[in-house]
């Protein structure tokens, strides 16, 4: 099994680790780790768990047996097997939809010297202002002028406080889409490819058969396993959408419908549902086996945003102009 990332005894050396990921400095990380083990940069403490991981991850990608990881080391790290075996659908690490922040960039500025001398601007400003200039709701690939390599200010995006958007992905979108109603918030898509070289098997209820057809044509074989005797029952009320704001609304009417078991809802909703899943909520439910062979309510209907979807039909070939994206309501057969 792929070892989970450390925990460092020094706060500092976390944050600064938890910096670089989520500005997606990911390679930088690890060139850390390896610097970390080589001694000298941190207390003994942390140098001996630096190459703890090292050594635990390295056995992992050498071993040819079976190996459990994450869905994201799975695409993204080179093992020895050639087969690959998904547990769900790992299509939302294919197709990647993500925001940035234009205030994250802003946050990007030099220090020492460059900045007692007013010159603590970064490569990063005119991506800022390119941004800052679109107009909404387009669906734009970024230029090619814009995609600079930032690489070498993994030190200065270390220290810089409050950065939350992954910079890099986003300089290597396809597509990103600026906000209707924050004109702050930038929705971006990346791409990344399932190995060429390997047999790769997705096992999903709910595949969206057509879409990886698109995405990798005649390499796909679909084999339905449809034929499956359901136990247990599946008790829906529908009067409401119970969106979010639907779900506010007519929160006590629909929790006098639920039975006293553990109910899984909007985060925002946990303190306020009796019996809610206290780690667990919508967006962050996969991969958990908590209830195994218990009943369970789940409250609420979860929506993506707009972005999502059209930026996924970008990819796809859809044609989602202005003039080619009204959302209507479908009917569920």
């Amino acid at each position: 099994m792929s070892p989970e990332f450390p925990v460092f005894t020094e706060e500092g050396l976390n944050k600064n680790i938890t910096r670089l990921f989520n500005a997606g400095f990911v390679k930088h990380v690890h060139k850390l780790l390896w610097d970390l083990k080589k001694g000298g940069i941190c207390s003994i403490d942390d140098q001996g768990i630096a190459q703890d991981y090292l050594e635990a991850n390295q056995a992992v990608q050498n071993f040819l047996g079976t190996v459990f990881t994450t869905h994201s080391r799975a695409i993204h790290t080179s093992f020895h097997h050639d087969t690959i075996i998904f547990d769900e659908d790992p299509l939302a690490h294919l197709l990647n939809v993500d925001t940035l922040k234009i205030a994250d960039l802003k946050k990007i500025k030099k220090g020492g010297l460059a900045r007692l001398f007013g010159n603590d601007t970064t490569v990063m400003l005119s991506v800022q202002r390119y941004l800052e200039s679109v107009d909404e709701a387009e669906i734009l690939r970024l230029p090619d002028e814009f995609r600079i390599d930032i690489t070498d200010q993994w030190r200065l995006i270390m220290q810089t406080e409050g950065i939350d958007s992954n910079i890099i992905n986003f300089l290597n979108s396809r597509y990103f889409y600026k906000d209707e109603s924050d004109r702050d918030r930038i929705h971006f898509i990346t791409q990344q490819e399932l190995p060429k070289d390997k047999k790769v098997i997705i096992m999903s209820a709910t595949i969206p058969v057509e879409i990886y057809q698109e995405l990798y044509g005649q390499r796909v074989r679909v084999v339905d396993l449809s034929d499956v005797d359901h136990n247990g029952s599946i008790t829906q009320h529908t009067k409401y959408s119970y969106s979010r704001h639907s779900l506010e609304e007519h929160l006590e009417e629909a929790m006098a419908k639920l039975p006293n078991r553990p109910t899984i809802t909007f985060k925002s909703f946990n303190d306020r549902v009796e019996h809610a899943a206290p780690d667990m909520w919508f967006g962050n439910c996969s991969g958990y086996n908590d209830y195994t062979g218990q009943s369970i309510n789940v409250l609420g209907t979860p929506h993506k945003h707009n972005a999502l979807y059209l930026l996924i039909g970008k990819v796809l070939g859809v044609n989602v102009d202005r003039f080619n994206r009204e959302f209507n309501m479908q009917a569920v057969e």
